[in-house]
């Protein structure tokens, strides 16, 4: 009985409690931001560590630029987990921009500026992309949809 009454008697304590949302700190969700940009890079900086491990294997120029890239992108992730400033962080989306755009001229133009083309064990030339001379050998051969 006297813990029933106990417990009548005593009032609620209001605690502190942290608040939450978005106005609870406003440094927080950027700093979340600043950290998963980060870590992209750090992530696209070993997968082109492992791409100049392998690729570069066969031609020098994949392999500085896979390693080149590579180390700026390690680097620029490394710096950016702590306090980066803005021209940091515009810095490195104008160098994955320019990767990008190297990217995709190496693969359609070519880096000299004439198309790219790849000679085959056959003596065939076709142009070098991710699908390969597929589709016209199949049309040569009378493949799926007959001869043409």
């Amino acid at each position: 009985m006297s813990a029933e009454i106990r417990w009548r008697l005593t009032k609620p304590v209001s605690r502190p409690v942290p608040p939450s949302g978005p106005r609870a700190d406003p440094q927080r969700n950027p700093a979340r931001v600043l950290c998963a940009i980060a870590l992209a890079s750090l992530a696209a900086g070993a997968i082109n560590v492992a791409a100049a491990a392998t690729v570069g294997r066969g031609s020098t120029q994949d392999l500085a630029f896979f390693s080149v890239v590579a180390s700026a992108q390690l680097v620029w992730g490394v710096v950016t987990m702590g306090q980066a400033p803005r021209w940091w962080l515009a810095l490195g989306a104008a160098g994955n921009l320019v990767v990008v755009v190297i990217w995709v001229v190496s693969r359609t133009v070519g880096p000299s500026g004439r198309r790219v083309r790849r000679r085959h064990a056959a003596g065939r030339v076709s142009r070098r992309s991710s699908h390969g001379p597929v589709g016209r050998d199949r049309r040569r051969r009378g493949g799926a949809d007959g001869p043409r």
